[in-house]
């Protein structure tokens, strides 16, 4: 499930497993939570986020190409993570 837009959570909600956050080391906040990774606004599947590093998509969005590289390390660590969750 995905939530988005106006959605508003109530009454008794409650998270059960910890969501990764990873910010300040560059421009865009990394967060990742059962199978979704989302840099800044783009949000992919493991497995999209691997093409996009594959095939360098966004590259000409980062701040720089050092940037880029960081994104992709922050990327492959989240994919790590993600394993255990």
């Amino acid at each position: 499930a995905r939530v988005s837009g106006d959605a508003r959570v109530s009454g008794d909600a409650e998270i059960t497993k910890t969501v990764l956050c990873i910010s300040g080391a560059t421009q865009y906040t990394l967060t990742a939570y059962a199978g979704i990774v989302q840099i800044g606004c783009k949000q992919h599947t493991v497995p999209e986020w691997e093409d996009v590093f594959a095939n360098r998509r966004y590259h000409n969005e980062a701040e720089s190409s050092e940037a880029y590289a960081l994104y992709k390390t922050m990327f492959e660590f989240a994919r790590e993570w993600l394993k255990g969750w």
